[in-house]
């Protein structure tokens, strides 16, 4: 539970973009690796996890991690954003819609175990999630002649 409530926390905070310090103060933004290269290879890895490549009705519960280690390609993808087209945002919320939807359900149960009555929310979630990392990834890096 501990881990849900912190990853909805950073969660929320990569989703308004904002944050505070103390009494009303703004926390700094903290930039990420945004360079094409490492990007690139940080998608790439993240999108040959079995989370990505497998069943989604079937992995789901156990994609915890791999949400967890989104959060932070998320934000390097924010970060990356500025002077981007609008098609690169809108692919960027897709995947804040779907990971925010995976949250949103509990669908990473800690014993990983598949739970019936949330298998299709679960799944259409990381189908979202997916397709958005997929889009990011055809936005940023288009294939050579596009």
């Amino acid at each position: 539970m501990r881990r849900a409530t912190v990853f909805l926390a950073g969660l929320a905070l990569l989703l308004t973009g904002c944050g505070g310090v103390g009494s009303g103060g703004t926390a700094p933004h903290q930039q990420h690796n945004t360079d094409p290269v490492a990007l690139r290879g940080k998608l790439e890895a993240m999108m040959a996890d079995e989370c990505f490549t497998s069943d989604p009705r079937k992995v789901y519960p156990a994609c915890n991690k791999f949400f967890v280690e989104l959060v932070g390609t998320a934000n390097a993808v924010k970060d990356a954003l500025p002077g981007k087209p609008a098609s690169v945002r809108a692919a960027s919320d897709k995947l804040g819609k779907g990971m925010h939807a995976y949250n949103a359900n509990q669908c990473g149960p800690a014993d990983k175990r598949i739970i019936p009555s949330k298998t299709d929310v679960c799944a259409t979630a990381l189908q979202t999630t997916r397709a958005g990392m997929q889009n990011v990834y055809d936005q940023l890096y288009p294939a050579p002649g596009k």
